[in-house]
């Protein structure tokens, strides 16, 4: 699980696609150890079956995937479904076509796959902040429905960029920090002449 402020950072990511999936079995619809694999398990095959149509290499989805998913339950009938964002795509890819594919591939690749939406992300609609609503406090009634960041996960991928976005932060800061310490000894040193 990642820290609550790095959670913040993922409306920063240059998020290509952001989708719905859901469940027709009714025993994926439910909260159980069981279920959550099987719908994990669901996502992943649908991952590896998209990365072998775009990128002729299935097996990389577990590694060079950069994607956020958070399990919901339906406020109508408590029914599990996963939210997602994703990129990584040639920019060529990111259109309404390539959304229809990706829709097909996910009903395809799960013989009883539920209703699915996926569209191009569009920042203004805030996609990031609907998958990371369960992180903030303030949004009591999100909140208390899901409680803290308890369902989002991360691909090995956006860990990575996370911790690039991180790094360049600190390493920003710390440039700022030496400029000031910087004009503050030459403050001093006109003070003292």
């Amino acid at each position: 699980m990642m820290k609550l402020a790095e959670m913040y950072w993922l409306a920063d990511i240059r998020w290509q696609f952001f989708g719905t999936f859901t469940f027709r079995e009714s025993s994926l619809r439910i909260g159980s150890e069981t279920a959550e694999a099987k719908r994990i398990a669901r996502f992943n095959t649908w991952g590896r079956e998209t990365y072998w149509r775009y990128f002729h290499h299935g097996k990389e989805w577990d590694h060079r995937s950069i994607y956020a998913r958070r399990l919901e339950a339906g406020e109508i009938g408590g029914m599990y479904h996963f939210h997602f964002l994703m990129t990584g795509f040639e920019d060529r890819n990111v259109h309404r076509a390539c959304c229809e594919h990706l829709k097909h591939i996910w009903v395809k690749s799960n013989s009883r796959g539920g209703h699915c939406d996926i569209r191009v992300y569009d920042s203004a609609l805030n996609g990031a902040d609907y998958i990371a609503k369960c992180i903030d406090p303030k949004n009591r009634y999100e909140f208390n429905k899901f409680g803290l960041a308890q369902s989002i996960t991360l691909s090995s991928g956006a860990e990575s960029v996370l911790r690039t976005m991180r790094l360049r932060t600190v390493q920003q800061a710390a440039r700022v920090a030496s400029t000031f310490n910087q004009i503050e000894k030459n403050s001093t040193c006109l003070v003292k002449a």
